[in-house]
């Protein structure tokens, strides 16, 4: 009843503004809305909230607030319940990131209570639900009430069936006790998936959150060495990055490797990454200085008064004595450590001439590479455009598919862990798919059959090969393609005795009536030429039913390497 009331409460308020939130609208958002139906304009307004919403400013987040309004004021006309439980959501997280939290926690409690009682059941949406309310309460500093709702999340855990949602929730479970101070709670969430590494950005920054917590769990048990590492190979390969680098220097700072923090912290003024000016930063560091001035000078007050009543209990000659010892042993003290730091310095500024020698090698090779390939490209160009075919459509489109080749190989191996081999699997794979889409009808479709067997190889090598399995495709899509329905292509390469055997077929009739050992086409000729140049042994068989096979016999490497 209490419900029925808010509603109809929330209809009346609404109700004379819904002229006035067109106002939030573009214009050419308000062109699109005259041609939707009025009972459909309550979807319409609420991804019109979630569009503005994602700017991050002031007046984006008025907009957003005005079209989910609106939204919900259409959705209670025309009782659309899921609609209403997404505009709760949505008001609640303009309120949350305006940081109103008391009503962001109240609209996300009618978010709550509106996807429990959802059918199908959804159980993602109810912990996510759950999340909201918890991680309000936690910035509001309401312990009772986020340890509450995070209580409630560890016991919806089991409620999830997918292995992928149940670790991010763990993460996000765990999170929240680490936020509240429950370190053993969040021990034992983070335990469950403490050695899991495959944590990507969703709609939540997961990976980043993984690698927050997981220093937080090793600095908890003590493992300091383990503190930086997960932060370091999350920065690595993430976009998160500001958050990142702010965890990161207060890490540093925390283990007492101050010379760090100092240089992540200048990373972040440099890239004005904290939105603090170098004035601002000024006066901040002009008042820790004034601090650390103040808190000298009654550390020296007391030593003076210290020193004056030693002055009293013993003889000058004990003092002496005692401050003599005192600077010997601060002076070995301070000696050791610069010894320490400058042989540290030493090692540090030998690792970053190997690696500025490793980078300028690198370099050189991927010149190198590149320079073969574009021979390549102008060499295949050269031979494409010397062909006696006329579709000089289809040609080009031949040509294009040859860069692509290369283009495909390159990106694979710089995306890749080490930049010397490539996986035939994966690179086949994009590559006769990019081919076919190119070249084949979509109204015949052509089955893929590719089993590399795990197999990888080195650039060069592949780049041969591959621009010769480019010329087995086109033939196939230009003689077996247009005469048969249901065509295949199938490739496999196994490593016997040391060779690499790779074959290539597709279920013909490709020259059915002649003899393959004696044909003289540009493009068989190209693939002998291609073999050559690899040192591979090629064989092409012929079937009685028409269907061709190549067999290449290669080395991983040229004899000339």
């Amino acid at each position: 009843m209490l419900r029925i009331l808010i509603l109809s409460a929330l209809l009346l308020l609404f109700a004379p503004q819904a002229q006035a939130q067109e106002g939030a609208l573009s214009e050419y958002a308000r062109d699109q809305l005259k041609g939707i139906p009025p009972e459909q304009q309550d979807s319409f307004y609420l991804v019109q909230g979630k569009y503005y919403y994602a700017f991050y400013t002031r007046e984006s987040y008025r907009r957003a607030m005005e079209c989910y309004l609106e939204a919900l004021r259409l959705a209670i006309q025309y009782k659309h319940q899921s609609v209403m439980h997404q505009c709760y959501f949505g008001i609640g997280s303009v309120y949350d990131a305006n940081n109103n939290l008391l009503q962001a926690v109240r609209y996300y409690k009618m978010h709550y209570d509106g996807v429990l009682k959802e059918r199908p059941f959804n159980p993602s949406n109810v912990l996510r639900a759950t999340y909201n309310i918890a991680a309000s309460y936690a910035r509001a500093r309401d312990t009772a009430n986020a340890a509450h709702y995070t209580l409630k999340m560890g016991q919806m855990l089991d409620w999830l069936t997918d292995s992928t949602e149940r670790r991010r929730y763990n993460l996000l479970t765990a999170h929240l006790f680490s936020g509240i101070g429950q370190q053993d709670d969040f021990s034992r969430y983070f335990a469950l998936i403490k050695d899991r590494d495959d944590f990507r950005d969703g709609e939540l920054a997961y990976g980043r959150l993984f690698a927050e917590e997981k220093s937080k769990y090793a600095l908890l048990n003590g493992q300091r060495d383990q503190v930086i590492p997960p932060l370091l190979n999350e920065l690595a390969h993430t976009r998160d990055s500001i958050p990142l680098l702010n965890l990161l220097h207060q890490s540093y700072a925390l283990l007492g490797q101050y010379k760090e923090a100092y240089e992540v912290e200048q990373l972040l003024v440099d890239a004005d990454m904290r939105s603090m000016d170098r004035a601002t930063y000024g006066d901040i560091n002009y008042r820790l200085l004034e601090a650390d001035n103040l808190l000298k000078q009654r550390e020296n007050t007391e030593l003076q008064l210290n020193e004056q009543e030693l002055k009293w209990r013993s003889s000058l000659l004990y003092v002496l004595a005692a401050l003599l010892t005192t600077g010997l042993v601060l002076t070995v003290i301070f000696y050791l450590r610069y010894r320490q730091r400058s042989q540290r310095t030493a090692a540090r500024n030998k690792e970053i001439l190997a690696h500025d020698e490793s980078n300028s090698l690198m370099l050189k090779e991927i010149h190198h590479r590149v320079k073969n390939n574009l021979q390549i490209i102008s060499s295949m160009v050269e031979i494409q455009l010397n062909k006696p075919e006329n579709d000089l459509y289809f040609s080009m489109q031949e040509i294009q598919t040859k860069m692509r080749t290369l283009a495909i190989a390159h990106q694979m191996m710089y995306e890749g862990t080490e930049m010397k081999e490539v996986d035939m699997q994966d690179y086949f794979e994009h590559m006769v798919a990019m081919t076919l889409e190119l070249l084949a009808s979509s109204s015949n479709p052509v089955e893929q059959r590719i089993s590399m067997h795990g197999n990888r190889l080195e650039l060069e090598k592949l780049i041969t090969l591959a621009l010769a399995v480019n010329e087995m495709l086109i033939n196939s899509v230009k003689h077996v393609l247009p005469y048969v329905s249901g065509c295949y292509i199938a490739m496999e390469c196994r490593l016997i005795d040391g060779e690499y055997h790779f074959t290539y077929s597709d279920n013909g009739p490709e020259a059915a009536d002649s003899n393959v050992t004696t044909m003289t086409g540009t493009g068989i000729r190209l693939i002998h030429r291609l073999a050559k140049q690899m040192d591979a042994k090629i064989m092409v068989e012929k079937e009685q039913t028409g269907k061709v096979q190549y067999l290449m016999i290669f080395s991983r490497t040229n004899k000339s390497q």
